[in-house]
């Protein structure tokens, strides 16, 4: 092992020399680099090296090539400043050489780690190594079945070494592998429509078409400035020092060839997309990624063809809801792509796509379907913040007739009604619009028609009800009396009774269980109290149930004391009051009798109430001397461990 690290750093001889010569480094420094490299090479020398070692030696090469760059420009800027150049030599090179060599020597032994392939391609394609295909081979060979791999070579061979043809024989070979795989299907479609664009590129920048048949209202030099990037030239060889040379062509061949080509681009996009759809069938968002990809890609001649994989869509996913809300949204997307946007074609956009939904309610009638319709005939005139009413923001100050669009709404949900397509979703929205546009009478009758015949048993048409009486009694009057809370108790009970008719027992075998949580008695409490301030009688005694329940657990616990005591307490204060309430004015022997009589009803509960105050009070007081003995016992106990120390 020590042989084969010698010889090694024996070969680091040359490159060292060249370091110390040109003064990027001083002899310390290398050094300390010799005896870095060496613990290095020692540790992969090991049986078993580990990977981690191999990692750690990359990044300190990756390092210090770093810091000789920053060193080389700098004597580079000195050597301009006297009108000389820096001359190629072996230290150049000779760190990239290494790091590849390091990457080759870890993946041998770690064949299966994809994400060191991907690392190890980029650092190749970064440092312009010549041996990036055979890297990818590689790759490629012992991760076949991933797509990502197979799109990451073609992708360097269609834009870096700039073979369409190698790119195209990735991608088949890819699919062939992964013929389930949507994301190759996509970024082969995108490849051809990209190299489409090149040909369009190469076309006009030979005059041989005009931009004007290419997108209107745009000037040509305009063109060329955004799509800068596009103008290459077809037939382009590198050289192996990274210039690019054209090949003669005269401009009447060159013609016949792009519209040749051209048109071979447009049939092989549609084989594609047929051959996508013919594996992958049943995907609806499959196909609308590749009408949304050739939105985005600016093509010529692209409407036919976005035409007819929206008629496959309509063909195939006839019963789909989602699938026509999509369609007819295609119309507001494509109309928002244009930048000049007029009422003409906005109110041109807003017909196709309201005609999509009539004849997606021709198709097929389900509450779904009525539920995309209206969603989207509210984003029309709601300012909310939704994504979607967000993409119709351009729109809304073209649209003048809010009424008639509400009322289009309402009859929307009427038809719905009328056939029996409302599910509890579609009520919810209905009900939802109505508050919307102020009209709370009418939306309060919808939800109890909803409640009593329909969704009796919906728990969201029901809050949205309860909600809705709440409303009422605080619009009818500024303070509530005590017969709405009473009547909106008794709804409640009844909300209750309809969609849970065992809760109460099923919340006393909670109560029953080994040990409930605090929180859960926490939460008891509180809604017991909530209905003994509307005046409960017996919401009270049940708090003092719940409150002796929880102390046989939780008998440590000085909060809990502290609310019984605070509960009581409250109880004793407001019983004076209740008890000078009960008094008449008929005549002195009947109050007397009267008096009397109350008296020694209250007197027992008085007492009780004073019992369970005093209870809790000193079952306070017991928790809290508990603490603080615990507590003197424990620094007692401190002092004569410090004393003995």
């Amino acid at each position: 092992m020590a042989d084969i690290v010698q010889y090694k750093l024996e070969h680091m001889i040359p490159e060292l020399d060249d370091l110390e010569k040109r003064g990027l480094f001083i002899k310390a420094e290398i050094k300390e680099i010799v005896k870095k490299r060496r613990d290095f090479e020692y540790l992969l020398k090991r049986p078993c090296p580990l990977k981690e070692d191999y990692i750690r030696y990359i990044e300190y090469e990756k390092q210090l090539e770093a810091l000789r760059n920053l060193r080389k420009k700098e004597m580079v800027r000195g050597l301009k400043e006297n009108n000389k150049k820096w001359h190629f030599s072996l230290c150049d090179k000779a760190s990239s050489r290494r790091i590849l060599d390091i990457y080759r020597r870890l993946l041998t032994r770690n064949k299966g780690n994809l994400k060191l392939w991907f690392e190890y391609a980029e650092f190749c394609r970064e440092h312009g190594s010549n041996n990036m295909k055979q890297v990818l081979g590689k790759a490629l060979n012992y991760h076949p079945n991933v797509p990502g791999l197979w799109i990451y070579a073609a992708a360097w061979e269609f834009e870096h070494n700039l073979n369409v043809n190698a790119a195209r024989a990735l991608m088949l070979s890819g699919i062939r592998a992964c013929p389930k795989s949507e994301i190759l299907w996509l970024e082969y479609f995108r490849m051809e429509l990209i190299f489409v664009n090149k040909l369009r590129a190469r076309k006009i920048a030979l005059g041989l078409d005009t931009v004007s048949s290419l997108r209107d209202d745009e000037d040509k030099e305009a063109w060329k400035k955004e799509n800068n990037d596009l103008f290459m030239s077809l037939n382009e060889e590198k050289l192996d020092d990274g210039e690019i040379l054209e090949t003669e062509t005269s401009k009447s061949e060159m013609n016949a060839d792009v519209l040749a080509i051209r048109e071979l681009g447009f049939k092989m996009a549609y084989t594609i997309f047929n051959k996508a759809v013919d594996t992958i069938p049943s995907s609806v968002r499959f196909r609308q990624q590749f009408v949304e990809m050739l939105d985005s890609l600016d093509v010529q001649r692209a409407n036919a063809l976005e035409d007819e994989m929206c008629r496959s869509m309509q063909r195939d996913f006839a019963n789909d809801e989602s699938c026509w809300d999509w369609l007819a949204r295609r119309h507001i997307s494509r109309c928002q792509q244009t930048k000049q946007i007029n009422k003409d074609k906005v109110v041109a956009a807003l017909n196709k796509a309201i005609q999509v939904y009539e004849d997606a309610l021709n198709t097929i009638t389900s509450s779904f379907m009525f539920g995309y319709y209206t969603k989207f005939l509210q984003n029309l005139i709601d300012y909310d913040k939704s994504e979607i009413a967000e993409g119709l923001a351009l729109f809304r100050r073209f649209v003048s007739n809010v009424e008639e669009i509400a009322m289009n709404i309402l009859k929307l949900y009427e038809r719905a009604e009328c056939i029996g397509c409302v599910n509890e979703a579609l009520a919810e929205q209905h009900i939802s619009f109505l508050l919307k546009v102020g009209d709370v009478d009418a939306a309060r009758q919808l939800a109890a028609k909803f409640c009593t015949d329909v969704f009796s048993k919906a728990a969201k048409i029901w809050n949205l009800r309860m909600s809705l009486e709440i409303k009422s009694v605080m619009m009818n009057s500024t303070k509530a009396s005590k017969a709405d809370f009473q009547s909106l108790f008794e709804l409640f009970k009844h909300v209750l009774l309809a969609i849970f008719p065992s809760l109460i027992t099923y919340g006393t075998c909670l109560l029953a269980l080994p040990g409930p949580s605090l929180d859960f008695f926490v939460h008891c409490i509180t809604l017991e109290s909530q209905l003994a301030a509307v005046g409960c009688e017996e919401a009270r005694q049940n708090m003092r149930k719940l409150y002796d329940s929880a102390l046989k657990i939780y008998d440590q616990n000085i909060e809990l004391w502290l609310d019984y005591r605070s509960e009581e307490l409250k109880r004793l204060s407001t019983r004076p009051q209740r008890v000078g309430q009960l008094r008449t004015a008929t005549s002195v022997g009947s109050e007397r009798s009267s008096h009397q009589y109350q008296q020694q009803a209250e007197q027992p509960q008085v007492s009780t109430a004073r019992g369970a105050a005093t209870t809790a009070a000193r079952g306070a007081a017991t928790v809290s001397g508990a603490a603080t003995s615990v507590s003197s016992e424990r620094r007692r106990s401190h002092q004569r461990r410090q004393r003995e120390e």
